[in-house]
């Protein structure tokens, strides 16, 4: 046994210093993992209340104006309904506005992930409508498609941090594990079945069925 072992004899420089990095090392990387747990907990808290909006969305698609010329389309339903003429379509009309409610907050997350300020120009406004489907002059199908993939794309999410939350877990002991109470598991909704849209080939004027409603493009 030397007296380095034994207590009688302190470490060289060259050993102490190299303890004292590994300890600051492990302290920078535990707190980086903290924090990235936490971030990670909060987009999948956010995740799972995009992904209520878009299955309300999807819902909605059904039965609210869409394509060329909704705009234009729902302001004519309004106005004779303000002129208090009896219209059919009160329903489409409070799903399309139920719609744009929704999507007006997912182009301001969107805007908010992109770190843009006040200074949004029109034309990166109406991008992010686009991406996030919050255009109701787009297709049915091509809605239907966006808000698919953005659902996706939460679902992910959610896995990312769970998966990530229980590998922190297992590597925990004791007393340890009591600190993960503040990280809780996050639950994934259900998972939605869309119907296949094949829209090969459609031009605008065409029809096309899906879920037994028929669409004009």
């Amino acid at each position: 046994v030397s007296a380095q072992q034994m207590g009688l004899r302190k470490a060289p420089p060259e050993v102490q210093k190299i303890e004292n990095i590994g300890s600051t090392m492990a302290e920078k990387i535990m707190g980086e993992g903290v924090a990235n747990l936490s971030s990670g907990r909060d987009a999948a808290n956010k995740a799972v209340t995009s992904i209520e909006s878009i299955d309300t969305s999807l819902d909605n698609i059904d039965n609210m104006f869409t394509g060329y010329g909704a705009t234009f389309r729902m302001d004519v339903a309004r106005a004779a309904r303000v002129a208090g003429i009896d219209i059919s379509v009160a329903d489409q009309i409070e799903n399309t506005e139920e719609y744009a409610s929704l999507a007006g907050a997912r182009v301001a997350d969107y805007i908010t992930n992109l770190g843009a300020g006040t200074g949004l120009s029109d034309a990166d406004r109406t991008f992010a409508e686009k991406v996030v489907a919050g255009n109701i002059d787009m297709s049915p199908e091509t809605m239907r498609r966006l808000l698919t993939t953005i659902r996706k794309q939460n679902v992910r999410t959610i896995n990312n941090y769970n998966n990530l939350r229980g590998t922190v877990e297992d590597e925990l002991t004791g007393k340890e594990k009591a600190a993960m109470a503040f990280f809780p598991l996050v639950d994934t909704p259900a998972e939605r079945v869309e119907p296949e849209v094949d829209d090969t080939g459609l031009t605008t004027g065409s029809t096309v069925t899906v879920g037994g409603t028929q669409y004009i493009v």
